[in-house]
């Protein structure tokens, strides 16, 4: 309620207040209802008709019209030639599990098989959960797998990327690395990654059935309430995601037509035993989405992650 409502007072745009702001113009309180009925019409929309109620239609036609108010540079033409891609997950092992995670252009997974295959290096169980020793290592682990995304992770339509990052040899390389004693500077694994200061704001929610079967989906729009602009007619917000581009112009961060921005979320789904299963079958369909399950294949959890972009601490 208070970062609605902080929102609400920063914003220029008239209609996230009429569509966010409680009538009369006073702060939310516990217990407030909110109704979202343009946001309800376009859900329906896309309910009824799919993938054609968004990108075609009245709503196309709302987001085209709000485009044009604000000097933004989506056309009818892009909405019309996007595609949604399906893409093979990438599949790795952690001790005793096999994992599928989100492939590019989405950064997670191979940061996440980074930052578990580095680990493996190390008994963590033998340090305890919570001591320093074992968080130094996590953090140094973290501290590496970020600075070869940063160097390494964008849209694989566009650019290389190494096979050699998901690979058990260069994560004990990297692990070697590693001073159990002492913090590494991050200044010393590569060049200063953040432009800006990330913000804390990812929701995600977790859908499960009495069969077990899960749908986990986490996502952003980047800043709390996106850019706080609702598009007229259709309720939805507008994000800010252009701040998942890398602000370097130079490969593999070239801001290029059709390229998509990669992201520090991850979608995983372990097992627990390093068997083969059959991956298009056992993946989660979605995005950056995780969960867990044991020898029988029976889901023991499902949960979204959030990561962070910061690499610009001692």
């Amino acid at each position: 309620m208070r970062s609605l409502d902080r929102s609400l007072r920063s914003s220029r745009n008239a209609e996230f207040k009429r569509v966010y702001g409680k009538p009369g113009g006073t702060p939310w309180k516990q217990g407030d209802k909110i109704v979202l009925a343009d946001l309800g019409a376009t859900l329906s929309r896309i309910a009824e008709h799919g993938a054609v109620g968004f990108y075609k239609g009245k709503t196309a036609d709302l987001l085209v019209a709000e485009m044009k108010r604000g000097g933004g540079y989506v056309a009818q033409a892009d909405l019309t030639r996007y595609r949604a891609r399906v893409r093979v997950p990438i599949r790795f092992t952690y001790r005793d599990y096999v994992v599928f995670s989100s492939p590019p252009p989405s950064s997670g997974g191979i940061t996440l098989a980074q930052q578990l295959q580095i680990l493996e290096s190390f008994d963590i169980k033998s340090r305890g959960r919570w001591s320093v020793a074992t968080n130094h290592l996590m953090i140094e682990a973290m501290r590496r797998a970020y600075a070869q995304r940063a160097q390494h992770l964008g849209d694989s339509d566009f650019v290389d990327i190494p096979e050699s990052l998901t690979t058990k040899k260069f994560a004990k390389k990297l692990a070697s690395t590693i001073d159990e004693g002492q913090a590494t500077r991050s200044a010393t694994l590569g060049p200063r990654i953040t432009q800006s200061n990330e913000s804390p704001e990812t929701t995600h929610f977790s859908v499960i059935d009495k069969s077990g079967m899960a749908v986990s989906n986490t996502y952003t729009l980047e800043a709390g309430y996106g850019s706080g602009v609702v598009v007229t007619g259709a309720g939805f917000l507008l994000n800010n995601e252009m701040g998942d581009f890398n602000a370097r112009h130079e490969p593999p961060w070239y801001d290029r037509d059709e390229t998509e921005p990669d992201s520090a979320r991850e979608t995983h789904v372990e097992f627990d035993d390093a068997d083969d299963r059959d991956e298009g079958r056992q993946a989660v369909p979605g995005h950056w989405q995780s969960g867990r399950a044991d020898d029988h294949q029976h889901r023991l959890l499902c949960h979204g992650q959030r990561v962070g972009l910061r690499d610009d601490h001692p």
